[in-house]
């Protein structure tokens, strides 16, 4: 072959390579063209003009129209649409971005389900309209399958934009909030599940006791006892801090609240509060029904606007309540502002106290057995009956209380004040004395405690 021949068929042989590499090339680039990610703007409107918006969300076709104060759920503008979750479908739809451009052809269509829209989004702003199209998912990568009405091209979007607009109607509540309450605020709550009560009440005169802060707590028709202040405070912070988690329906009539289970509740809280900001003493009744399998309550507050969910852990902190549990271990913190005698009443001996106050009660006379004496003797066996306390809470036992009392003390004052109030000292068992106030016994104190009470009574005179 000669040189010139063999130098043209190189030369041929380097343009068909080029030229190959230029054909690789272009394929190349139309592929990325299709399928990379690259951000693609599909149309874009001015999100200020969009007046509507239509989908079919999980609970039905869900449509919302612009109103001169705001966006509004055109089957009920009363509804408490969140606008927040309005303002990110806005700008989702005015410039809608696609990941990918897959394809090409209404031919094809049905090869990624828009033959046949898992869902369909209108957008209006005036006369102009964009429908948009969702398909199939992508189960690799997760995409949703996208076109847009006028257009044969399939695109794909992520995730979070057939999400978006799957949500049912309720979904997009602003929740209601339980009232404004603070621990200061709050003076009353009562608890019933299945049928038993429990109550709490601040301030109120619990067996002659008064507090402006006290608590006293009572089950069913039994009379109001002292509670511990720590314990109802603990309980009453895991109150306050109660949330609403969904709107499962909005403005229930009976037969849903029927089939949440809250046409008869089986749990409430009735709580009182104070308004701060009327001085109003105002009541909140939440209404606990039946429960999810995703640790949840429908909850329904009297006069609210939805039934919600609610988590079940922190409602059923209020379920299995008693009384017992949250007295206070003060056998009779009594004010000695308040008393006018004391007797104390053992199987030697009898001790009387009275005090004689003036009328506004700055100033009294102290006698021990007729004998007057200084105030500082009298407050000598004063306040150590005043820090007092037991060392168990117990349910009511006075029946099993059969032994001989082997102390007494009677606090004397008056009516205006809670009147008398007796405590009695009986044998419970080898470790303990039960204590009986008014008739019931739910406090055991240690026997040593009593004893060395007793030998210090023992040397008054």
């Amino acid at each position: 072959m000669r040189k010139r021949e063999r130098r043209s068929l190189i030369l041929t042989g380097v343009v068909f390579v080029v030229l190959l590499a230029c054909y690789l090339l272009l394929l190349e680039r139309n592929w990325r063209a299709e399928h990379e990610d690259d951000g693609r703007t599909v149309y874009q409107m001015e999100k200020e003009e969009i007046d509507r918006l239509q989908f079919c969300g999980s609970s039905g076709t869900v449509s919302l129209i612009r109103r001169t104060g705001g966006w509004k759920y055109e089957e009920d503008e009363s509804f408490p649409l969140n606008e927040r979750f309005v303002e990110t479908m806005l700008e989702k739809t005015a410039v809608l971005k696609a990941k990918r451009l897959v394809g090409q052809g209404r031919e094809r269509f049905g090869e990624y389900g828009l033959d046949e829209p898992s869902n369909t989004i209108w957008v209006d702003a005036g006369s102009q309209q964009k429908v948009i199209y969702l398909g199939d998912t992508n189960s690799a990568t997760g995409d949703c399958y996208m076109s847009v009405e006028g257009s044969d091209r399939i695109y794909t979007v992520d995730a979070t934009f057939p999400t978006l607009f799957s949500v049912g109607i309720n979904e997009m509540a602003s929740r209601e909030t339980l009232p404004g309450m603070t621990l200061d605020t709050l003076t009353a709550l009562e608890v019933e599940n299945s049928g038993q009560n429990l109550k709490f009440e601040k301030g109120e005169m619990v067996q002659g006791m008064e507090g402006e802060n006290s608590w006293s707590v009572s089950q069913g028709d039994e009379t109001p006892m002292t509670a511990d202040d720590g314990r109802v405070q603990t309980l009453l912070a895991q109150l306050i801090g109660l949330r609403y988690q969904a709107m499962v329906q909005y403005h229930p009539d009976e037969e849903q609240l029927e089939a949440y289970g809250l046409a008869q509740p089986q749990a409430w809280l009735r709580i009182c509060y104070l308004d701060t900001e009327d001085q109003t003493e105002r009541e909140f009744v939440l209404k606990i029904g039946d429960r999810t399998e995703d640790e949840m309550y429908f909850v329904y507050a009297e006069n609210g606007a939805g039934v919600y969910t609610m988590n079940a852990e922190s409602l059923e902190a209020f379920f299995y309540l008693a009384a017992e549990d949250f007295l206070s271990l003060n056998v009779a913190a009594l004010k000695a502002e308040t008393l006018t005698g004391l007797e104390i009443q053992t199987d030697s001996q009898e001790i009387s106290y009275t005090i004689e106050r003036q009328a506004a009660r700055t100033e009294a006379i102290y006698r021990l057995n007729g004998q007057e004496i200084g105030e500082g003797d009298f407050n000598s066996i004063y306040y150590q009956l005043y820090a007092l306390e037991a060392d168990k809470r117990v349910t009511d036992l006075a029946d099993q209380l059969t032994e001989k009392v082997v102390l007494t003390i009677t606090y004397h004052r008056e009516e205006r004040d809670g009147g008398d109030l007796t405590v009695e000292f009986v044998p419970y068992d080898q470790n303990y004395y039960g204590i009986r106030t008014q008739g019931r016994a739910v406090l055991l104190i240690n026997r040593q405690k009593v004893n060395q009470l007793l030998a210090y009574v023992q040397e008054l005179r």
